[in-house]
């Protein structure tokens, strides 16, 4: 009963508001959950949680505001290791703030995008590359079979495809319906590149292909020809990259400023 109570009390306040709980007049937020959340790489972002989940992480969150609570009426905030850590911690968020501040405030202008992809065309080149997936059996009897059973459904021939991987391939990609992505020429055999490129899209081949590692019946599902990506399709991809490039050269800049006029020694006694 107890718990069915504060399970209620958490809910109400989570669906009025971003408070989850109040523990000692303080509040548990959505900064509470997610400290939580990130400290275990298994849990997936909070809304995707279940009640009894949600409950669970929010309990997790309370139990440390109490420790919290409780460790700061200790001398602990007055120990000198305590000072000094939160000393650099303090410093390294100063710097990151200032770097976060310095790189919001450059501007990106359309002809400065414009030119940098004008002058790195080359690097926006994709090459002709197939999706396929395919079916490896041990046997050309049985891959004949099956390419039979291919040629003669009335279903959805990339679903029975999909199917009879998952069934029948001796392949690592059986599981995923012999999906194999995206690849280009050399990143598979050169007889599977060959025979798979030769395929029109959502085909499959009527004789087997043999390699070192069985009987091969490829699906093709896609063809991507060769192209360079336009302007448009890359933009914020370009402008962010130039925000950084103009960003680090900022920070050179200012760092060899600072230098000129801080006084600095170097203590080589000390090395």
């Amino acid at each position: 009963m107890k718990n069915t109570l504060l399970y209620l009390i958490i809910f109400t306040v989570y669906l009025n508001a971003t408070t989850f709980a109040v523990v000692n007049n303080e509040k548990v937020t959505i900064e509470d959950i997610n400290a939580i959340i990130k400290s275990h790489e298994d849990i997936p972002a909070f809304s995707a949680l279940s009640p009894r989940e949600k409950e669970l992480v929010i309990d997790q969150a309370i139990e440390q505001k109490l420790i919290i609570q409780h460790a700061r009426k200790t001398n602990i905030p007055q120990q000198k290791d305590f000072i000094d850590s939160l000393e650099v911690i303090k410093n390294q968020l100063i710097k990151e703030f200032w770097f976060k501040q310095q790189f919001q405030n450059i501007s990106v202008t359309k002809q400065e995008v414009q030119t940098y992809y004008n002058e790195h065309q080359a690097n926006y080149k994709q090459e002709f590359m197939l999706k396929a997936r395919h079916i490896i059996v041990k046997s050309e009897q049985k891959a004949q079979q099956l390419i039979k059973e291919l040629q003669s459904t009335q279903k959805d021939v990339q679903k029975l495809f999909i199917e009879l991987a998952q069934k029948h391939s001796i392949g690592p990609s059986a599981s995923k319906g012999g999906d194999l992505g995206w690849f280009k020429k050399g990143q598979m055999l050169d007889t599977f590149w060959n025979k798979a490129k030769h395929l029109k899209e959502k085909s499959f081949t009527l004789t087997p292909l043999q390699t070192q590692y069985g009987y091969h019946i490829i699906y093709l599902d896609a063809k991507q020809q060769d192209k360079t990506l336009t302007l448009k399709e890359i933009y914020s991809t370009i402008e962010q990259e130039v925000q950084l490039q103009k960003f680090q050269h900022l920070i050179s800049q200012q760092i060899q400023r600072l230098k000129k006029e801080a006084h600095i020694e170097v203590q080589y006694d000390n090395f």
